[in-house]
């Protein structure tokens, strides 16, 4: 209910909320007046801080434990800080959600059940992510029963794609030495040949797209190989095809759903957000096990 309420408040601002069912012949609730944001907001603080101090610690595999709770909750509760501190300016309200944000970021960390082992491409095409500690909560997919699905077929190179990546997002990638291309000291950090994009930036870009520019990808050229293995790749890019695996919706790849580098993220910007509010200063320690963990 808190990440649906969530979700609503994204897009709509102030609705109408219930923490109840409603009778579809109780009209004065069905059509009440929208509940003010704030207001909505302050029940899903509620809900995800009652889930996060009352979730089970483990209720078997690929169930929500209270990790993948905790995981949530820093970013919802990142979400709402930043968005208090930024178009609201209510300190007080930004200090609530970050601080939650923090506590349940350090709840994962402090667990030492997860760890960033496995290099990013990897855990986007990986058919077995049972046991990944890059993983708070995943996807299985299996075709023995017949659990499948079609994401790395949309974007199997051989297929022809309608959307791409932006220019703004291209750009947006750091280069290798961490900072904006605009800052960099990266040499041609300000060629955007997309060879040379593989070079200079972190090694995410390289990730998740094809190398060569192709007309099949008609929304920017630059085609979204990240879902496919790269022997899938590399044979498809050779002029091959596929393959039944990798068509229509026969895909076994298992998908993250929530992973430690995000609640690793959550965590850093929560903290140095609270570190503008009076909390205690980043240090070297927390952007080496969090930042520079992942970028490694």
């Amino acid at each position: 209910r808190g990440m649906r309420y969530a979700d609503l408040v994204t897009t709509y601002g102030d609705l109408p909320y219930y923490d109840r069912p409603v009778s579809d012949t109780d009209f004065d609730m069905l059509y009440k007046k929208r509940t003010p944001r704030n207001d909505v907001m302050d029940a899903v603080y509620e809900d995800l801080k009652f889930a996060f101090e009352n979730v089970r610690l483990n209720d078997g595999e690929q169930s929500v434990n209270r990790y993948v709770v905790a995981g949530f909750v820093s970013r919802l509760a990142l979400t709402e800080g930043s968005w208090q501190k930024y178009y609201y300016n209510n300190t007080d309200r930004a200090k609530k959600f970050l601080e939650l944000a923090q506590l349940a970021g350090d709840f994962v960390i402090s667990s030492g059940k997860f760890d960033i082992v496995t290099d990013y491409r990897s855990q986007f095409t990986s058919e077995n992510l049972k046991g990944n500690k890059d993983m708070v909560f995943y996807r299985q997919y299996d075709e023995a029963i017949n659990i499948k699905h079609a994401v790395a077929s949309t974007s199997n190179l051989a297929e022809n794609l309608t959307y791409g990546p932006s220019t703004d997002l291209i750009k947006s990638f750091i280069c290798v030495d961490g900072a904006v291309w605009q800052n960099s000291t990266v040499n041609a950090a300000d060629n955007f040949i997309i060879s040379e994009l593989f070079k200079t930036r972190d090694s995410r870009f390289e990730a998740s797209f094809h190398i060569n520019p192709t007309p099949r990808n008609r929304g920017s050229f630059l085609y979204i190989t990240k879902f496919l293995p790269r022997d899938i790749e590399q044979r498809v890019s050779s002029g091959d095809a596929p393959g039944t695996a990798f068509t229509g919706a026969n895909n076994t790849t298992d998908a993250p759903v929530l992973r430690y580098a995000e609640v690793l993220l959550n965590w850093i910007e929560a903290k140095a957000e609270l570190a503008t509010l009076g909390g205690s200063a980043i240090s070297q320690g927390d952007i080496d096990r969090t930042i520079n963990k992942i970028r490694k």
